[in-house]
Order: structure tokens, then C-alpha cells, then sequence
């Protein structure tokens, strides 16, 4: 990534960071050669060890004249868990079918939920946008962690999650 990209991506960082703030939440950002250059941001809820936290990448794009800038929220749900790996992999199929926010992947064996937003490069961030959006993906992200860490504990089937009530 070129300085302009990766100052423009750290800006974007920034401005996260100002709208995450008013919902109880502050952002850590990372060093990029620690994130294979890729500009990085830890979300947190504030206050002493938190329960989960958000990778959240930014990703700008040039393609001729048009510019897009990508930003990807990750959660990690469940601690690795190989043995229950086919497992967890039929139900993050089956629930991203249903899920208007974000999609469920296993990634090294936990069960991980994404959400891609596109910003407008030339606009500044809609804090109350993005505040609406890590608040549903946070709140969602609880529901589906509880059902991935039941199905990798064994108290719970795939089948019997699934009959359950949607996130």
C-alpha cells in the first residue's frame, strides 16, 4: 500500500475511533508490521477485560477514477475447536443464508463472523451509520457465539441450534 493510501486508511481509523467512543467502545489502533501493512483497528467495549473484541480493518481502493474504501469488522466466537469443525462449518453455512448482517466462516478452526461496509472516500464517516452497524454486529455476534460455543462444547447440535430461534 502507497504512504497517501496508508495515511488516508490511518485517518479512517481515527474517525472510528471519534464514533465508537459515544457508544462505550474505544478503538486501539495497530501497527501495520505487526498486521502485514494492512491498517488495523482493535473495537473494545471500555473498561477492564472485555469480553470480546472487533478486528476492524480499512482497505482503500483505486481502480482508474473510482475509489472505494472497504471496511471489514471481524469477531472470533469460539475458541479453536478441530473437533467440531465439520460441525461448525454446516451451521455457519446454514445461518448465513438467514443473516442480513454479516457472514459466519471457520477460520483455524473457530467459528468467525465478518461484516464488509464500503464508505464513500470522499465523505466523511456517518458516525451515527457506523455506530447503528457495530452495535447490531456486536449484538448479533453475542447470539451467534453462545450457539457456536454450545455446538463446540457438545451441549448442542447443529440440527437442534438451527430449530432454534434466528439471531
Amino acid at each position: 500500500m502507497d504512504q497517501a493510501s496508508l495515511d488516508y486508511a490511518m485517518s479512517v481509523l481515527e474517525e472510528i475511533g471519534g464514533a465508537v467512543r459515544p457508544i462505550g467502545m474505544t478503538l486501539e489502533k495497530l501497527n501495520t508490521a505487526r498486521t502485514e501493512g494492512v491498517p488495523t483497528g482493535v473495537i473494545r467495549p471500555e473498561g477492564e477485560s472485555p469480553a470480546w473484541e472487533v478486528t476492524c480493518n480499512v482497505v482503500p481502493t483505486h481502480r482508474d477514477s473510482v475509489s472505494t474504501t472497504y471496511v471489514q469488522l471481524c469477531l472470533q466466537l469460539t475458541a479453536p475447536c478441530p473437533e467440531r469443525r465439520s460441525e461448525l462449518e454446516r451451521y455457519a453455512w446454514s445461518r448465513n443464508s438467514q443473516m442480513l448482517l454479516g457472514t459466519l466462516l471457520v477460520f483455524r478452526d473457530c467459528l468467525c463472523y465478518k461484516h464488509v461496509m464500503a464508505l464513500e472516500p470522499t465523505a466523511a464517516l456517518e458516525e451515527s451509520h457506523f455506530q447503528a452497524a457495530v452495535f447490531a454486529f456486536c449484538q448479533q455476534g453475542e447470539v451467534l457465539a453462545q450457539q457456536g460455543q454450545a455446538i463446540c462444547q457438545g451441549l448442542r447440535t447443529v440440527d437442534e441450534v438451527l430449530a432454534g430461534e434466528n439471531p
